[in-house]
C-alpha cells in the first residue's frame, strides 16, 4: 500500500533517497547477523539498485561514477537484484582442536556433527566486475559493506 506525502509517492515511511539509505542499512545489519541469510542479501542488493531511481524521482540524478570500481559496485547490484546472477553457498570449517589435542582442517567434530562451520553467500562476478575489484568472487557480507560505503559517500550519510 502506497500513500501521498508533499506529492511523492512513497511505501510506509519510505519516502525519500535518504530513508531507502536508511533501509539499506537495515538490510546489511540483517546479513552482518547471519551472513548465509539470502532473503537479507537479496533485499540489500534490491533496494541498493532502487536508490538511483528515487535519487532521479527526488530531482537529484546520479552522475555514473567514472570509477571502475564503483561502475562494478552499481553492476553486482542490478545483476544481483534482477536476478541475473545467483548466490552460492560457500561451507567452511573452522580450524578446531580435536579431543587428543591437536589442530586439524576440516575433520574435528563435536558430538556427531561437524564443529566449527561457517556460511556464506558467495557473488560470482563478470571477468570485467573481477578486473575492477581484484578478484572472481565475494562473499555478500563484504561486498554490501563496499556498496553501503559507495552510497553513504554519495549521499553524505554515515554508514
Amino acid at each position: 500500500m502506497t500513500h501521498m506525502t508533499d506529492g511523492l509517492a512513497g511505501l510506509f515511511h519510505l519516502q525519500t533517497p535518504e530513508d531507502l539509505f536508511l533501509k539499506l542499512h537495515h538490510d546489511y545489519r540483517r546479513l552482518q547477523a547471519n551472513p548465509a541469510d539470502s532473503h537479507a542479501a537479496f533485499d540489500f542488493f534490491v533496494t541498493a539498485t532502487h536508490i538511483p531511481e528515487w535519487l532521479e524521482r527526488a530531482k537529484r540524478p546520479l552522475t555514473p561514477p567514472s570509477n571502475p570500481r564503483d561502475q562494478a559496485l552499481l553492476a553486482i547490484c542490478q545483476h544481483v537484484g534482477s536476478g541475473a546472477k545467483h548466490f552460492v553457498l560457500d561451507r567452511h570449517v573452522a580450524v578446531q582442536p580435536t579431543d587428543v589435542g591437536q589442530d586439524t582442517y576440516g575433520s574435528a567434530r563435536h558430538g556427531s556433527s561437524i564443529y566449527g562451520v561457517k556460511e556464506n553467500l558467495l557473488i560470482r562476478l563478470s571477468s570485467d566486475e573481477a578486473a575492477a575489484l581484484g578478484t572472481h568472487q565475494m562473499n555478500a557480507f563484504d561486498l554490501a559493506g563496499k556498496v553501503l560505503d559507495y552510497w553513504s559517500g554519495h549521499l553524505s550519510i554515515p554508514s
